[in-house]
C-alpha cells in the first residue's frame, strides 16, 4: 500500500506537499512532493514548513484555552464583556468563541471595512467587529468566524501576560518539542510559498492571523501534536473528549 501511495504522489504532476502516514504508532511513510519556490525551483522537503492557516492555528488556540481552563484561569461559561467592555451588555461566553456561535461578524468577511494589506492590532478589528452588530443571537446557530479565535487569543494575553505567541511557545511547542513550528511573523526558512493552481495566492497581512491563523508547521510536527492530544499530555482525556 505505502509503495503504491507513494507511486500515486509522485506521479501527480499537481500535487505539492508533504505526507507523513503512522500506523500505531510507528511512522511507515514520510516524504515530500513538489515545490515549496516555483520561481527558484526549490523542492520541498519533509522539513518544509507550510502555513497550516487555520487548520491547526484554531485547534492550537482552542488547546491553550482549554489548558487555562484547565488550570481555573477561564472557564467556559465565562462571558467575554469580563475582558471586552464593548461586549459588556451580550452574553457571549468563551464557548461560544469556541464553537463559533457567538453570532460576531467574521472580521475577514468584512473586506469594506478592513485592509486585509494593511497592519493591525488585535483591539482595532474588535471595535471595528462591534461596530457592525451581532449577526445573530448568541447560541443561536454555528457560522464559522475567525473573530471568534483573534478575541480568544487577546483573552489568552490579558490573563497569562505573555504575548499569544510566547504563550504557545511555552505551554505547547515546547512542552511536546514541536522545534519546526512557529508563526506568521517568524523569519523561517524552508517556508513553502503560498500558491493557488500553481499561481501565487492571496497575500494577507501577517496580522490578521493571530490566533486565527499564523501557525507555521511541518508534518513531522504535526504527528506529534496528534500524539499529545491521544496520549493526554497537553490536556487531560476528559478535556480532549
Amino acid at each position: 500500500m505505502i509503495n503504491q501511495i507513494d507511486e500515486y504522489l509522485s506521479k501527480k504532476s499537481n500535487f505539492s506537499g508533504s505526507v507523513l502516514i503512522a500506523r500505531k504508532g510507528e511512522i511507515q511513510f514520510h516524504k515530500a512532493f513538489g515545490f515549496a519556490d516555483m520561481e527558484k525551483n526549490i523542492n520541498n522537503t519533509v522539513d518544509t514548513r507550510f502555513s497550516t492557516a487555520s487548520a491547526i492555528s484554531k485547534p492550537i488556540t482552542a488547546i491553550a484555552t482549554l489548558q487555562l481552563i484547565e488550570h481555573g484561569v477561564l472557564s467556559l461559561n465565562q462571558k467575554i464583556g469580563t475582558f471586552f467592555p464593548q461586549y459588556k451588555t451580550n452574553l457571549i461566553t468563551i464557548h461560544h468563541l469556541l464553537n463559533h456561535t457567538s453570532g460576531i461578524p467574521n472580521y475577514l468577511m468584512l473586506s469594506k471595512a478592513i485592509d486585509m494589506q494593511k497592519e493591525y492590532k488585535p483591539e482595532e478589528i474588535i471595535n471595528i467587529v462591534h461596530a457592525k452588530g451581532l449577526s445573530f443571537s448568541p447560541g443561536r446557530k454555528f457560522s464559522y468566524n475567525n473573530t471568534g479565535f483573534l478575541m480568544l487569543g487577546s483573552i489568552i494575553e490579558q490573563v497569562t501576560g505573555k504575548t499569544y505567541e510566547q504563550y504557545v511557545k511555552e505551554n505547547i511547542l515546547e512542552t511536546i518539542e514541536m522545534n519546526d513550528t512557529g508563526f506568521e511573523r517568524d523569519d523561517f526558512e524552508y517556508t513553502a510559498k503560498n500558491y493557488i493552481k500553481g499561481r501565487p495566492g492571496i497575500f494577507f497581512n501577517p496580522s490578521l492571523m493571530f490566533a486565527c491563523g499564523e501557525i507555521h508547521s511541518t508534518v513531522g510536527d504535526l504527528y506529534k501534536l496528534d500524539r499529545a492530544l491521544k496520549e493526554h499530555r497537553l490536556l487531560r482525556e476528559k478535556t480532549v473528549k
